[in-house]
């Protein structure tokens, strides 16, 4: 799409929920199908998106959707947050104009949010992941769980290209597992925690442990306390989150409640009522994560979960071929 002379490419659709006085409106700018177009009055469609590139406005203006003033949180508003190749500004909208306010960015979310690539977490890929990406474009300050060379666990790295590909973790044995222990994150995200988690998971400080997701939750949320200063206590995902007094919290978590299940063949064997029952608890976690977070009275940009089964992981080499 191109507009003003600039070619737009869109990269990422994020949903704000927003506390405004004492009256509710719901604002929103996305559909989330494909494309992106425009309507008759300029205002942009933004449709099927897939990975942030480099470009933020964190000044757009978003204008009054009457359908959506039914939500379940009606003292939030919905927004939507483009992250794009190219900044434009659709036409104000007088008193429905919005601005967000990046100087407290928290990042609450899963191996995403932290940057996670190659299957590990190390500084020189986490600096890509999407919530710096949006941090640095709209000049906000994010401070990352940096873990240095060769990552946690060790990256991988494509050793020969040819049919079957081979891969191997990079050699190296991680001596510490963070380059800055004596700083409070505000990047949260936590690789394979799920909703439930982060509500309630704490970080105990063993930096041994067996448990992958708790081993990840010590690494991200553990220092300084209680990794470096054991008297004082660790806290959850969540919990912390709400002490940094956030202005805008973008919050990406909810894959992981299904991904385990699937890829372990577990899912499939679930009854119609066990699925009920998952179906249930997740909305009553996630309900209770946008509460926590909403009292706040931060700006929340909240990540639709996407759809797990279009990953390179369950799709048949036959239907590659095709």
């Amino acid at each position: 799409m191109e507009r003003n002379g600039k070619l737009l490419t869109f990269a990422y659709n994020l949903t704000c929920w927003h506390r405004v006085g004492s009256g509710p409106r719901i604002l929103k700018v996305g559909e989330g199908k494909k494309d992106c177009n425009t309507t008759a009055d300029g205002s942009i469609l933004l449709r099927h998106v897939r990975s942030p590139t480099r470009c933020l406005d964190s000044n757009l203006s978003f204008k009054e959707d009457p359908a959506l003033k039914s939500s379940k949180f009606p003292h939030l508003v919905v927004i939507a947050l483009l992250v794009c190749s190219g900044i434009v500004k659709p036409p104000l909208a007088s008193a429905q104009e919005e601005k967000i306010n990046f100087s407290r960015l928290v990042v609450v979310g899963d191996s995403l949010a932290a940057g996670v690539e190659n299957d590990s977490l190390v500084a020189f890929q986490q600096v890509h992941g999407f919530a710096n990406v949006i941090a640095r474009q709209a000049g906000a300050p994010l401070v990352l769980p940096l873990v240095p060379y060769p990552g946690a666990p060790n990256t991988l790295e494509l050793i020969s290209p040819a049919f079957p590909p081979v891969i191997q973790p990079v050699p190296g044995i991680l001596l510490f597992p963070r380059l800055n222990p004596f700083q409070r994150v505000t990047d949260l995200g936590v690789p394979l925690q799920t909703v439930d988690e982060a509500l309630n998971l704490k970080p105990n400080g063993n930096l041994t442990s067996g448990d992958a997701t708790q081993l990840a939750t010590n690494l991200v949320l553990g220092f300084p306390c209680p990794v470096l200063f054991p008297w004082c206590p660790g806290r959850t995902q969540v919990e912390q989150a709400v002490d940094l007094n956030p202005t805008t919290l973008i919050v990406e978590l909810g894959s992981n409640d299904i991904l385990g299940s699937l890829t372990t063949g577990q899912f499939a064997s679930l009854t119609p009522q066990q699925i009920e029952t998952l179906l249930t608890n997740f909305n009553a976690s996630y309900e209770s994560l946008l509460n926590a977070l909403g009292g706040t009275h931060a700006t929340l940009i909240v990540a639709n979960i996407p759809d797990v089964i279009e990953t390179a992981y369950f799709i048949p080499v036959s239907k590659l071929a095709e």
